[in-house]
């Protein structure tokens, strides 16, 4: 299955972030309050900023994005298995 945004495993990747860095604006953008806010996303434009020396720091540089991105994954799984529920009621009258 393939998914897009902070879904994807390629968002728990440090280089995506860093290629999405260099965009006009990007360091504006919103976090959902929910799971963070701003506090959030300045602690991945942090982490994405740090150059491992070793392959042991690159994991943990993973390890570290995989947790500040692990509730706001949850929070749009959740909404998407909300929006499938709805869809089948609209549809099937389930």
């Amino acid at each position: 299955m393939l998914v897009t945004g902070v879904i994807s495993e390629w968002a728990a990747q440090p280089f995506a972030w860093a290629r999405w860095m260099g965009r006009k604006g990007f360091e504006d953008s919103d976090w959902p309050l929910e799971t963070g806010g701003k506090e959030t996303f300045r602690k991945i434009l942090e982490t994405t900023l740090k150059r491992p020396a070793s392959r042991d720091e690159s994991e943990l540089q993973s390890a570290a994005f995989e947790t500040l991105l692990a509730p706001e994954r949850q929070r749009q799984r959740l909404l998407m298995k909300a929006a499938v529920l709805r869809m089948l009621e609209l549809v099937y009258r389930r």
